[in-house]
């Protein structure tokens, strides 16, 4: 929590959508709530998988291509003595995640 707010602070971010995005992940991922337990049902009726519920799949893709390629541009920056062509793919990559996300 405290980083949360000490990175909207940061951003000037009055929108609290960190707080929305950690509320989403800790229902759906990490706390015993009802709402997490609907992905280990199908039907109402428990079931052990694995299986694949396209509702499931696709907010799983979403997540992940929403935290993945900036991760990952983050990491390869940090090698300061990178071929200048990955130098140069990850500028361009990290540039069209950035116009991505805005549209």
């Amino acid at each position: 929590m405290k980083i949360r707010i000490a990175l909207d602070k940061r951003d000037g971010d009055t929108t609290k959508a960190r707080e929305a995005e950690y509320a989403k992940l800790s229902e759906l991922a990490s706390h015993a709530t009802f709402r997490g337990f609907q992905l280990t049902t199908r039907e109402g009726v428990g079931e052990l998988g694995p299986f694949v519920e396209k509702r499931n799949l696709m907010a799983w893709l979403e997540e992940m291509v929403l935290r993945l390629g900036p991760a990952a541009v983050i990491y390869a920056i940090q090698f300061p003595n990178a071929d200048p062509k990955l130098t140069r793919f990850c500028q361009e990559f990290g540039t069209e995640l950035i116009h991505g996300i805005r549209r």
